[in-house]
């Protein structure tokens, strides 16, 4: 899980995870907002999470590849992603 808990204004920001040469990729999973205490426009994998929690999560998740012994995961200001290395 990687959280950036910097305003919604901030800059993205790439986190290098080096992973060594043992994976062949990871997946994201992105929790988005307009803000941290947004009630609405709260996304979870691209896909709109309702006022009741209802989510319909996406058909395949954000891939991202091993280069090099390194996965780089772009993480958006004010939200979590949870990676998934296989």
């Amino acid at each position: 899980m990687i959280v950036d808990d910097e305003h919604p204004g901030a800059a993205r920001v790439a986190v290098e995870l080096h992973v060594g040469g043992h994976f062949r990729a990871a997946t994201a999973l992105s929790l988005t907002a307009p803000s941290p205490a947004a009630t609405e426009g709260v996304q979870l994998g691209g896909a709109t999470v309702g006022h009741s929690g209802d989510w319909r999560g996406p058909a395949q998740l954000e891939q991202r590849p091993d280069r090099a012994g390194v996965i780089v995961i772009d993480v958006s200001p004010a939200s979590a992603t949870l990676v998934t290395v296989a």
